[in-house]
Order: C-alpha cells, then structure tokens, then sequence
C-alpha cells in the first residue's frame, strides 16, 4: 500500500509538469501561501514525530493519530515519509491549479482556496496539538 502511495505522487507530480502555464502565473500571494503552509505543515510534523516517540501517551493519557495514512503501529516511521511526500504533492497541485477561473460570469480562485483550505486545516491540527501538550521536537 504504501508503494502504491509513492507511485501515485509520482505519477502525479509528473503529470502535473505540464501544466507549466498556471505555474508561469505564479505570484508572491502564491509564494507567501505556499510557504506558510510548508511551515505549519512542518510544525505538525514535528508534533506527530515527537507523539510517535511518546507512544502516544503523556500526561496519563492515551492518545491516537488521525491521520488515516499512517498505515501500521509505527507512526513515526509512516510520518518520516507521508508528510515530506504530501508536502511535495500539495506543491504540485498548488503549481498545477489555475490562479483564477470563471464559471457563469464568477470569478473562483482555485489555487488559493486550496492553499487555504491546507493551511486552516493544518493549523488547526498543530492548535489542537499543542492545546493537548504535544511538543514541536524532530
């Protein structure tokens, strides 16, 4: 399973490179978006490797990932892996999404609801995290 995983970031990233045009209208809004959610998205990281180090339980509580790609009993291992190779593909897809995009005369901005949607979701996560006592620790 998890090979199948690899490949299909593969595949996708690879067919994502022809969509040069969108990545050519690539701004500084899209820079900015982009970064920030490769660094609440490494924060998160970080929370998951140092739970996984934990085995999931601190304080006299027992916790548990949500993430549902984390395959086996050994998260940290799965996380060492996942989050760069989601990170690359949430690049690729912001690359490859149109920065904007009518439809019955409304103007939709693709490109950056996807970045945002990412980096609510991550933050939330790290939010959640930390509100729970995880530590930010590679």
């Amino acid at each position: 399973m998890k090979k199948l995983i690899v490949y299909i970031v593969i595949l996708f990233c690879i067919s994502t490179a022809n969509a040069y045009e969108f990545a050519e209208k690539w701004d500084r809004a899209d820079t900015a978006l982009q970064a920030t959610y490769i660094a609440v998205t490494l924060v998160d990281f970080a929370q998951t490797r140092w739970m996984a180090r934990q085995d999931w339980q601190w304080d006299g509580n027992r916790y548990k990932e949500f993430c549902p790609l984390f395959f086996n009993d050994k998260p940290h291992e799965d996380a060492t892996w996942l989050i760069p190779a989601g990170i690359l593909f949430h690049t690729f897809i912001s690359l490859a999404l149109p920065p904007k995009y009518k439809v019955l005369g409304f103007e939709l901005y693709p490109r950056r609801t996807w970045q945002m949607f990412w980096i609510g979701l991550e933050a939330g996560a790290t939010i959640n995290n930390a509100s729970a006592g995880v530590k930010v620790e590679f």
